[in-house]
């Protein structure tokens, strides 16, 4: 079901240009998510990957305008079809923000109203965004309901979200999104929490969705495993910073850069020979205000030219790593995360 796509950047639905968002702090500006850029393509799922702190969320939130003070987005450009999101006020952003871009939560009752039913939500969602009549926004939500999974769709639009199981309750949130037919859906750890087995059934509607209706998608996760079987692009986020992008391929199976190395020996199915997990050393802390590469302080292959900012070079055709190491010791790198 996964679908791959070989198409140029120009294609993009969505592309970030150089996205900076900061907040202030008792100690200071703390740069959230710092000159990140990335692109995803009708009908195509984006993973962003990385540990908490890493901005990946942030991010997300950034893309909807959805930062409130103390935070900011202080640069760049989020441009969807070729319109900047960032200059378009808030009323233009109210009119774009479940119309044609949407975000699905990792908690669906921050997004479900505890009061209303299902039926009644959903309905008032297609009415805010497009010219309908109340019976065919019933009748449209019905319909998508049924596409993500949930069986008897016209008894559960009379439930309340309480009435629902988590899993439910998260496939409502993501036919609440894909209602009005969006360009992107942006789902923020959807899965987090849930049942294995629900946690592989969500994954598959949504692969099956994208198929079907062209809509791109970017997860954001901290499970490489789950981007490894879901999506067909990767971007490794540390630390507010894009550090590698590449196709599942490419970042799974030929890893340029340390940190995704190490995220790639954590993973229990990797581990074949039943040893101890690998960790990698330390956490993220305060690695947003080292100046040169933030992952320097985790990483076993620092050098003094670390000291500097790396580029973001391409190691390979559409692959690239923020590391000085990368081209030359990616095999390395591969042998080490397949154990």
């Amino acid at each position: 079901m996964q679908q791959k796509t070989s198409h140029s950047p120009e294609d993009a639905v969505l592309s970030v240009e150089d996205l900076t968002t900061e907040f202030a702090t008792s100690h200071g500006t703390l740069r959230a998510v710092d000159a990140v850029s990335l692109q995803v393509r009708r009908g195509e799922i984006l993973g962003i990957v990385g540990e908490s702190g890493s901005g990946k969320s942030v991010t997300g939130y950034s893309i909807m305008g959805l930062i409130d003070r103390p935070g900011a987005i202080t640069g760049g450009r989020i441009m969807l079809n070729g319109v900047d999101l960032r200059q378009i006020g808030e009323e233009g952003l109210r009119q774009v923000r479940g119309h044609r871009i949407a975000m699905v939560f990792q908690d669906p009752m921050s997004s479900l109203h505890p009061m209303l039913t299902i039926g009644a939500q959903m309905v008032d969602a297609a009415l805010a965004h497009r010219p309908i009549g109340r019976r065919q926004a019933r009748m449209e939500a019905r319909d998508v309901l049924a596409r993500v999974g949930i069986p008897s769709p016209e008894e559960r639009m009379r439930s309340y979200p309480h009435e629902l199981s988590g899993g439910m309750r998260q496939r409502v949130s993501i036919a609440i999104a894909l209602l009005n037919r969006p360009e992107v859906i942006i789902a923020d750890e959807p899965t987090t929490g849930l049942d294995v087995t629900i946690q592989a059934q969500i994954l598959y509607e949504v692969q099956k969705l994208v198929a079907e209706t062209g809509t791109a998608v970017i997860w954001i996760t901290h499970d490489l495993s789950i981007v490894a079987g879901l999506a067909d692009r990767a971007a490794v986020m540390y630390a507010g910073r894009i550090v590698e992008q590449g196709t599942i391929a490419d970042v799974i199976e030929r890893p340029a850069h340390p940190y995704t190395a190490g995220l790639l020996a954590s993973v229990p199915h990797r581990n074949r020979d039943m040893r101890k997990l690998p960790q990698i050393p330390g956490s993220i802390g305060n690695a947003h205000s080292i100046p040169g590469c933030r992952f320097a302080p985790r990483c076993g292959f620092v050098k003094p030219a670390c000291e500097a900012r790396p580029a973001f070079d391409e190691v390979a055709p559409g692959h690239r790593a923020a590391c000085i190491v990368a081209g030359r010791f990616a095999q390395q790198l591969a042998e080490a995360a397949h154990g």
